[in-house]
């Protein structure tokens, strides 16, 4: 349960004074990104190819929040002075602090919602207001964690959602909105005069097959998604859908599956109180 709605932001400008202001937490909605630096190439057939510029690790990861404020004038005013009128305000780290349990989760379930994080504040907008709600502002905000360092976070117990299983995380939840597998056919077709077809055919083994969903989550079955994704990268791991959900299609079967990421970005949309959904694309390998 969250226990303040305010996030405290503060820096030390170059006088060694401390510059601070505090504002509610943002709206749900927020869209945090993890970004790995794997370089993905299509290869010949049904396979991916990919290097991993981080080494295996998370050391060179990013990761970024976009979430929108909805302010009073007083407050509005006090960022915009603070990150985009002051000079050193627009040039500086700034140190973000939640309290214990506060419910705003900016860079993933799995980087906790308390403790004081070193980040970049990027205004994405001056602040606009319209009639609802009347005489309050908006404005949308860019934050990245600096030296990819977090505060400490012990996840809690996860509950039972579902039974998919994905990768070494069991009774994760069934996609809500099912999934939706692709194929790109291992064969060709090139057209000669006289109407005739030539054809190339690699074989079904070529046929190269993908599924997008969005996995749904609480925060602790979340934290340990992204966590166990962020872990295993480039490499192939596996899922299991219950009875009937062929996530590939109906000639993948529905047994389990051994498949990679294709994309080194995680997007992940925290859309309400505990409730965080993953956009993730697989290729079958």
């Amino acid at each position: 349960m969250a226990t303040q709605t305010y996030c405290t932001f503060s820096y030390v400008d170059d006088d060694s004074e401390t510059h601070t202001f505090s504002i509610r937490h943002p709206i749900f909605g927020w869209k945090t990104t993890i970004i790995m630096p794997i370089d993905y190439q299509k290869q010949d057939g049904a396979f991916y190819g990919s290097y991993d510029f981080g080494g295996g690790t998370q050391d060179y990861d990013i990761r970024k929040c976009i979430c929108d404020f909805i302010l009073s004038y007083a407050d509005a005013t006090a960022l915009m002075a603070a990150c985009a009128v002051d000079a050193e305000g627009r040039t500086r780290t700034w140190t973000m602090e939640l309290a214990t349990n506060s419910g705003f989760f900016p860079f993933g379930a799995d980087k906790g919602d308390a403790g004081i994080f070193n980040v970049s504040l990027v205004p994405l907008n001056d602040p606009v207001t319209g009639m609802v709600p009347l005489r309050w502002f908006k404005i949308s905000v860019e934050l990245t964690c600096i030296n990819n360092t977090y505060p400490e976070y012990i996840f809690p117990a996860a509950q039972n959602e579902g039974h998919f299983r994905f990768g070494t995380i069991t009774y994760c939840r069934f996609p809500d909105l099912w999934f939706e597998p692709s194929v790109a056919f291992g064969m060709s077709t090139v057209n000669l005069p006289g109407g005739r077809v030539q054809y190339r055919n690699m074989g079904s083994s070529s046929d190269a097959k993908e599924t997008n969903f969005v996995l749904r989550s609480k925060a602790p079955k979340c934290a340990r998604i992204l966590q166990y994704l962020t872990s295993v990268r480039d490499n192939t791991f596996s899922i299991l859908a219950p009875a009937n959900a062929y996530p590939f299609g109906l000639r993948a079967g529905n047994v389990t599956q051994t498949v990679q990421l294709l994309s080194g970005n995680i997007e992940i949309t925290h859309e309400q109180f505990n409730i965080f959904n993953i956009n993730l694309t697989l290729g079958k390998k």
